[in-house]
């Protein structure tokens, strides 16, 4: 919490591969002109990993537990 306005966390425990993956997904959409609506960025991710067919990480499982709280 210490002054962050974001935050992105998860509802339950997940393989580390998958969720390094969409965090770098999440940080390649919220990069331009340094947009920080990380709700936007983890949709956008979200929707990224789908349409990528990676089947191993397409699974809500993976991707499902992610949320962003705050601004």
């Amino acid at each position: 919490y210490a002054g962050a306005r974001s935050l992105v966390a998860t509802h339950w425990k997940i393989p580390s591969a998958p969720a390094v993956d969409l965090s770098v997904e999440m940080i390649y959409f919220a990069e331009p002109s340094g947009y920080t609506d990380w709700a936007y960025a983890l949709r956008f991710a979200q929707l990224n990993v789908l349409d990528a067919g990676r089947a191993n990480e397409a699974h809500p499982a993976n991707w499902g537990a992610h949320i962003a709280i705050g601004r």
